[in-house]
């Protein structure tokens, strides 16, 4: 029996979890304030390219997002596009990790391992609560390929703030190191 997830609840967990995943990422992938500020930017750059998905969805069908009861120009509530960003900067920052670490090939496999999760997470939640409407996903194969797209077209513009705003990926130092031990 699926269950109901309100709007209401929907944004109270995002006022909770968003902030504190972005400030727990900011801290275990020890970015220094300047990563840390590009990964706000990210938030930007998801906001307005999952904007940009939306309305492509909402012309074609694709998806669409009933149980905010939005009309006209905004597919959901703002609120939700903000949540939804710093979510995806917080994993930008564990991203910005892996390239840190494995270049190119890492960028590759994050991107497709972040977008299979986003692909399962949006399928299987909008199974569990579809009682919610919060989602709703249009059958076909073009509206699941086309969602798995979007993860990997958001996730890579948050990358892309992040190495425009905070440099190369490599190139500062990471916050907190250790220091070096006095000897007498």
């Amino acid at each position: 029996m699926p269950t109901s997830l309100t709007p209401s609840q929907a944004l109270l967990i995002g006022y909770i979890v968003a902030p504190a995943l972005f400030a727990l990422s900011v801290y275990f992938t020890r970015a220094s304030l300047r990563r840390a500020a590009s990964g706000l930017v990210g938030v930007i750059a998801y906001c307005v390219v999952q904007y940009a998905w939306d309305r492509v969805a909402a012309v074609t069908g694709w998806w669409s997002y009933p149980g905010y009861g939005t009309t006209g120009s905004l597919p959901m509530p703002v609120a939700i596009y903000i949540f939804s960003g710093l979510t995806f900067a917080c994993f930008g920052l564990v991203g910005w990790r892996i390239i840190r670490r494995w270049g190119w090939k890492g960028l590759l496999t994050f991107l497709a391992a972040w977008s299979l999760w986003g692909f399962t997470l949006d399928h299987v939640g909008t199974s569990l609560f579809s009682s919610s409407r919060l989602m709703v996903i249009s059958p076909g194969v073009v509206p699941a390929i086309t969602d798995f797209f979007v993860y990997t077209t958001c996730m890579a513009a948050v990358l892309l703030a992040i190495r425009m705003i905070g440099g190369l990926f490599r190139a500062d130092s990471l916050a907190r190191t250790q220091k070096s031990a006095i000897i007498p």
